[in-house]
């Protein structure tokens, strides 16, 4: 029975050690894919030395000095040329020196000439064969936090495993043990099966608390390496956001500036017709080129272009009404054969004994008479600030600058409501 409940006790810390180790091989995993992601390399289990380049100038090695061959000592000058039996004169300075050492004299000192030179210092050189100072440390990187508590991740994983594959080993040998406690026929020798069982369950537990150390010890750096994936996830969409942000703010930009351009040249296009006075000509051409644009700072340009023009339609239905109420006398021509304005249509404009088509009547003789019917002191106010707005950009649309601009600034000072519709439609 004691055996059972060993052999069930270490069956127990194996289950649970393989679990842990279930969870090890899970962390391990995301952790090495974390630092993939955040580095874009692959998950190393040593650092790597990665040096910086050096800033300071790299040394060029010593070059190899070649040994020469000793020479040989050369006897003192004048030695060899003494005949036989002769001393020479350091010889005796030797012999005199030993005698007086030998009688206990000490020799004086001679005197330095003061005016002989002061000696100099020897220039110092490099004993032979001496290697040159070694180049300073070339400091190394420092890897990215993530890779370094993956490491830790993987280290404490790894004994996590190696452990666990030892309990699974001492479960082995305890399911052998309590099979031999089962079937042994001597009570002695179940005994001893039973003793071991008893050593290598407290084993198992030692070895059981070092795989839940272990396991417990990375938690803390996995939930960090998580962390830190997830806070570069966030930075990565943040600047891919950015990148898309800007990458389209800039195609905002070209096709705001195309499309600007675009309406830049229906007006153009249509300012033909204002010579003519085909207002429905233009008008559909405008609202035409409107429906193909697609950013609002275009379609509000187009939108004020056709504005203008409607204004200007209106000015000349004004006209007509106008002319048909009252003629304006000796309105078409200048002097003797000037005639009066009787009547007008859509299509033609009707003077004494005359009929003109519109297309026909200049912009001096248009300008006239326009004239004559806008400032007609009959017209109540709203409906003369009306027209003199739309004759202002009927200046404008001609190329009349000047009158433009001088009768904007007469409205301004005598319509103070209609600044937002002259800002709106005019440039002055």
């Amino acid at each position: 029975q004691a055996a059972a409940q060993f052999q069930q006790a270490i069956q127990v810390a194996a289950r649970t050690a393989a679990e842990a180790e279930t969870v090890a091989h899970e962390q391990l995993q995301k952790a090495t894919n974390a630092v993939q992601a955040v580095t874009g390399r692959p998950f190393s289990r040593r650092p790597e030395r990665k040096h910086l380049p050096s800033r300071g100038v790299t040394r060029a090695a010593a070059p190899t000095e070649e040994k020469k061959p000793e020479k040989k000592a050369e006897p003192e000058k004048g030695e060899d040329e003494m005949p036989p039996g002769m001393l020479t004169k350091e010889q005796l300075e030797r012999m005199r020196a030993a005698a007086m050492a030998q009688r206990g004299d000490t020799p004086k000192e001679t005197k330095p000439d003061p005016s002989a030179p002061a000696p100099q210092p020897l220039p110092s050189k490099p004993l032979p064969g001496a290697e040159p100072a070694p180049p300073p440390p070339t400091p190394v990187a420092q890897e990215p936090e993530i890779v370094t508590l993956a490491r830790t991740v993987f280290f404490q994983a790894e004994n996590v495993i190696a452990k666990s594959e030892s309990i699974r080993g001492m479960h082995a040998s305890a399911t052998a043990m309590a099979e031999q406690v089962a079937l042994a026929a001597e009570s002695r020798s179940a005994a001893d099966q039973v003793a071991r069982l008893k050593g290598l369950y407290a084993m198992t537990q030692t070895v059981h608390a070092e795989v839940q150390e272990s396991l417990a010890a990375m938690q803390e750096p996995f939930q960090k390496v998580l962390e830190a994936e997830a806070a570069h996830a966030e930075e990565t969409a943040r600047r891919e956001a950015a990148r898309t942000r800007i990458v389209e703010e800039e195609k905002q930009r070209l096709l705001v500036q195309r499309e600007l351009a675009e309406v830049g040249k229906a007006h153009n296009s249509v300012r033909d017709h204002v010579k003519t006075y085909r207002w429905d000509a233009a008008l559909a051409e405008l609202k035409a080129g409107s429906d193909a644009l697609q950013s609002s700072e275009a379609r509000k340009a187009m939108a004020v272009l056709i504005e203008r023009y409607e204004r200007m339609k209106k000015l000349h239905e004004f006209l007509i009404r106008r002319i048909n109420v009252k003629r304006f006398r000796w309105g078409w021509g200048q002097g003797p054969a000037a005639k009066d304005i009787i009547a007008a249509n859509e299509n033609v404009l009707q003077v004494t004994g005359q009929t003109i088509p519109w297309p026909d009547v200049g912009l001096g003789p248009m300008v006239r008479i326009l004239r004559f019917y806008v400032d007609d002191k009959d017209l109540d106010r709203s409906d003369r600030s009306e027209q003199q707005l739309a004759l202002a950009i009927f200046y404008l649309e001609n190329e009349l600058n000047d009158p433009a601009e001088s009768l904007v600034r007469e409205m301004r000072e005598r319509y103070p409501t209609l600044h937002g519709d002259i800002d709106r439609l005019l440039p002055f």
